[in-house]
């Protein structure tokens, strides 16, 4: 297994997350966990989502920026830039290959692919590969 570099929490720079996912996936319910987190670990946060038709363009694209708590508020984003995300999650392989035709996953993204459904996912009805892939610092 690789050891990853650390997210830029250390510093006061934003954390980019995103999450691919189609409808009954869980993919807003994993995205309120991730805010819930950080707001609890002391993080400005902000989600967002754009929505996506299954056939058509994918998956909904939950995105969520947090920051250190400073006195200065951060500036967030609305929604992801190609190649500005730290880390990424896609419910299924169809969405991770979105992501990767979108821009969101480029050399300095490190990808992590499991092939088996993952009790921390937060649907049991999903059977999907689930992708995850984190910047490398």
């Amino acid at each position: 297994m690789n050891a990853h570099a650390p997210l830029p929490a250390a510093s006061n720079e934003i954390i980019k997350l995103a999450v691919l996912a189609v409808g009954g996936q869980g993919g807003g319910v994993l995205t309120k966990w991730i805010a819930d987190l950080a707001t609890r670990g002391r993080y400005a946060v902000q989600m967002t989502s754009v929505a996506g038709v299954a056939q058509r363009t994918g998956a909904t694209i939950y995105y969520v920026e947090m920051a250190p708590r400073s006195e200065r508020l951060p500036v967030f984003a609305l929604s992801p830039a190609p190649g500005d995300l730290d880390v990424l999650i896609a419910a299924e392989l169809m969405e991770a290959g979105r992501a990767v035709l979108r821009g969101f996953v480029t050399p300095g993204i490190a990808p992590r692919l499991s092939r088996r459904p993952t009790a921390s996912w937060p649907s049991p009805r999903n059977r999907c590969p689930v992708m995850a892939a984190q910047r490398a610092h």
